[in-house]
């Protein structure tokens, strides 16, 4: 059920997305706002997976983590048309060029770090690649952080100009990580008791 409400979600952004663009209403440059978008949606989908077991904490919600899966999954979708917006309408699929700005840009290096960083994690979310793994599964997913952490830079050196919601971003971000560092200290704290 979370996967089909959230995918049935991201549907719906899609549509709203290319129908804006389509009928002029996305400004002076649709593709721009489509990248700007996409890229938006993905920072926000990665960040609420990872504040769900947060979220479980504070509100007594053990039912959340169920939609971790299906935001995870959904935060590579969105993440990956930001891509092909990019690839197809900025650099028509021209690999030199699209190898140029790589090069020139670090910002546009640092996006495609996250990309990849994110796809181990996308093609190891099923139930049965987490039985194979074991625990190795629980290391290899930790690379979502560092995504994050990534994406947020990414976000932050493309936007340029207003810094308030990449600062919103890094302050969210840290939160979680503080929240996650006090609850394992604790934890250890505890069983050495």
């Amino acid at each position: 059920m979370p996967g089909f409400v959230v995918s049935a979600g991201i549907f719906l952004l899609f549509a709203a997305g290319l129908w804006l663009a389509a009928s002029g209403q996305a400004g002076p440059d649709p593709a721009k706002w489509l990248l700007h978008q996409s890229g938006l949606v993905a920072l926000c989908l990665l960040l609420a997976t990872i504040s769900l077991a947060s979220m479980r904490r504070a509100f007594s919600m053990p039912g959340l983590l169920r939609w971790r899966r299906a935001l995870g999954i959904s935060a590579f979708v969105v993440a990956s048309a930001h891509v092909v917006v990019y690839v197809a309408f900025y650099q028509a699929f021209d690999i030199t060029a699209i190898t140029d700005d790589v090069v020139k840009r670090p910002y546009i290096m640092i996006g495609l770090a996250c990309w990849l960083a994110l796809l181990p994690l996308a093609l190891t979310s099923t139930a049965r690649a987490r039985r194979a793994m074991g625990t190795r599964w629980y290391r290899l997913h930790r690379l979502v952080y560092f995504a994050i952490a990534l994406a947020i830079a990414h976000q932050g050196m493309a936007q340029k100009a207003d810094l308030a919601v990449t600062l919103f971003f890094v302050a969210l971000f840290c939160a979680l990580l503080a929240e996650k560092f006090l609850l394992r200290r604790g934890a250890r704290a505890s069983s050495t008791r």
